[in-house]
């Protein structure tokens, strides 16, 4: 079976990031994760991107295996598949731009997709 999951460095099921505060000009402090095979089937490559509504109000910005995750859903940043039960490890960070009103708004989606 062909399967991905999203996990905390410890190998736990990732639910979810918290940035907790950031202030308006500041960036969080960089939180890691790491993209698991949980399936018995090689996965050939991998796709990411971020998904935001708008930046306007900060930025989600993702690394995955030393790879920025730049892409789109219509053009996806492609990474190296993984072998049963391999994982690539991944850090994301909220930068708040200068002159934002406070916390993010639009705290983005992290998508990642196995092939």
């Amino acid at each position: 079976m062909l399967d991905l999951e999203l996990q905390t460095p410890a190998g736990e099921p990732l639910a979810g990031f918290d940035f907790g505060d950031v202030l308006p000009g500041t960036s969080s402090a960089p939180l890691a994760f790491r993209a698991a095979n949980t399936g018995d089937t090689p996965h050939t490559r991998l796709l990411a991107w971020v998904e935001q509504a708008s930046t306007a109000d900060g930025e989600m910005r993702v690394s995955l295996g030393g790879v920025a995750v730049t892409g789109t859903a219509e053009a996806p940043t492609v990474l190296p598949g993984l072998a049963p039960g391999a994982t690539v490890p991944g850090e994301i960070v909220w930068l708040n731009p200068a002159g934002s009103l406070g916390l993010p708004v639009d705290s983005g989606t992290l998508h990642v997709r196995a092939e």
